[in-house]
């Protein structure tokens, strides 16, 4: 296992067959401090996880409670649960790879047309989907990538979301 404590979030955490998101450093940086084992708090909302399991094959693993939209600045609104399982279902469905950890922008609108999916479980960390509206890839999860994310980027723009 090879972690760091990034404070600019950009190093993950790998043992070789799963990869964490960055933050996994600071918790096993606190946890070494305290000399025993620290769970990352749950501050709900905007906030990222620290790797989920089965974030490597799946962007939204297991069965998540809630789901929240946050846009560039960090503001949030839960959408209604119906826009939840169709975002969901259209997740599952979109053709995804490994993720390769940035995406290439180039020409494409301004920062503030993206969002962050976040989706909270009963227990454990937050998964965060990020969503760049016109680049490649458009959509980022923790392991998993998806080259375009148009019929997610249609339901946010539709329920007044983009």
């Amino acid at each position: 296992m090879a972690a760091q404590d990034d404070p600019n979030n950009c190093s993950t955490t790998s043992n070789g067959t799963f990869t964490a998101d960055p933050a996994f450093g600071r918790v096993l940086t606190d946890s070494a401090k305290q000399a025993r084992w620290v769970p990352p708090p749950r501050d709900g909302g905007c906030s990222r996880g620290t790797g989920r399991v089965g974030s490597d094959r799946d962007l939204i693993p297991g069965d998540p409670i809630g789901f929240t939209v946050c846009d560039a600045s960090n503001a949030m609104r839960p959408p209604s649960a119906a826009l939840r399982t169709e975002v969901i279902r259209v997740l599952g469905a979109l053709p995804t790879t490994t993720a390769q950890g940035w995406s290439s922008c180039g020409r494409a609108p301004k920062p503030q047309q993206n969002r962050s999916l976040v989706f909270d479980y009963a227990s454990g960390p937050a998964v965060s989907i990020d969503v760049f509206v016109g680049c490649t890839p458009e959509l980022m999860g923790a392991g998993r990538q998806a080259k375009s994310a148009a019929p997610i980027v249609a339901l946010l723009r539709e329920n007044g979301y983009l």
